[in-house]
């Protein structure tokens, strides 16, 4: 008859705890070293696993930064590994803010009102959706004790846009960058890197903040 076995897998941990804790020291103190910085961003979307590489914990310990696709609804096994990777590996965990994603998913609603026939009298400005959906993001650097973000702009060239497209672009990249720009003054513990097409920029001048450009 059939029966179910019990396999133990040992790691290093296990057969010899204290190479490993001088190990996860050795790692620490490379974090703090100069060296490159790998970055890496992880679906965390799956919250029934099925695979320990749906675990954070088991990401190679070469990544110093893990950036969340997802952010929010965070369960409590995902906030004990990224407290554990955190003070064990000194691995940071951040999330993107996409102000090109911001921008697509109000176009969508736009036209989604459109199409219904609710007209566009009664449709929040641009700028005024992004202040809402950027308020909620940064509270989660708190809510789940995030190391930083990540400021996701790709943009687009200003070089062929008439005068009245410059100027509703510019307003809406210094509304997005003003915002973040006021959340870092009160933040400063926290890691900030930008991510996207800096040359894009019509004010470069955040750029001068961020840890990091990708």
């Amino acid at each position: 008859e059939t029966e179910s076995l019990t396999i133990t897998k040992p790691d290093i941990a296990d057969q010899n705890p204290e190479l490993y804790a001088q190990y996860l020291e050795n790692l620490r103190n490379y974090r703090d070293s100069h060296h490159k910085i790998v970055y890496a961003w992880f679906d965390n979307s799956i919250k029934n696993t099925f695979s320990r590489g749906q675990h954070i914990e088991n990401l190679p310990d070469s990544i110093d930064v893990v950036a969340f696709m997802y952010p929010d609804s965070l369960e409590g096994w995902e906030l004990d590994e990224m407290e554990s990777v955190r003070q064990k590996k000194g691995m940071k965990i951040i999330f993107t803010l996409s102000y090109d994603a911001i921008k697509l998913n109000y176009d969508n609603m736009v036209a989604a009102l459109q199409n219904s026939g609710s007209g566009t009298a009664e449709t929040q400005s641009f700028i005024s959706y992004l202040a809402d959906t950027l308020q909620h993001s940064l509270k989660l650097v708190d809510k789940y004790n995030y190391d930083g973000i990540s400021i996701g702009y790709n943009g687009k060239s200003v070089l062929h846009m008439t005068e009245k497209e410059k100027v509703e672009y510019t307003s809406n990249e210094t509304a997005y960058i003003g915002i973040i720009s006021t959340w870092m003054a009160i933040h400063k513990d926290k890691t900030v890197v930008f991510e996207g097409m800096p040359q894009n920029l019509v004010n470069k001048t955040i750029l001068n903040s961020c840890e990091h450009i990708i």
